[in-house]
């Protein structure tokens, strides 16, 4: 009978958007802009995958938030409206204020 073992690597947000930042960040102005348009448009794609992946760590306001961010941007029109981030921005999209 095989364990479940989870890994827990101790990563504050900080040092995921740093990093992101670091990646993302083509602002030499030697690079063409559609370049860097695309580079950038990849990272945040990254990041839009590991919010989904990762968003039953978030408290309810930070969640709300950046799947805000995300719609805003236009990413989460790619979803169905069938997954897991889908359905919890849906139950808590008007239960306001949230916590910090």
């Amino acid at each position: 009978m095989a364990s479940l073992i989870t890994l827990k690597i101790p990563v504050n947000l900080n040092e995921i958007l740093k990093e992101w930042s670091k990646q993302a960040g083509c602002f030499s102005k030697e690079i063409p802009i559609e370049t860097r348009e695309i580079k950038y448009m990849s990272a945040l794609m990254e990041l839009f995958s590991l919010f989904a992946r990762h968003h039953e760590e978030l408290t309810n306001g930070n969640f709300v938030r950046i799947y805000r961010f995300f719609k805003d941007a236009g990413f989460t029109k790619r979803l169905s409206s069938e997954a897991n981030i889908s359905n919890r921005y849906a139950k808590l999209e008007h239960q306001e204020p949230f916590e910090k």
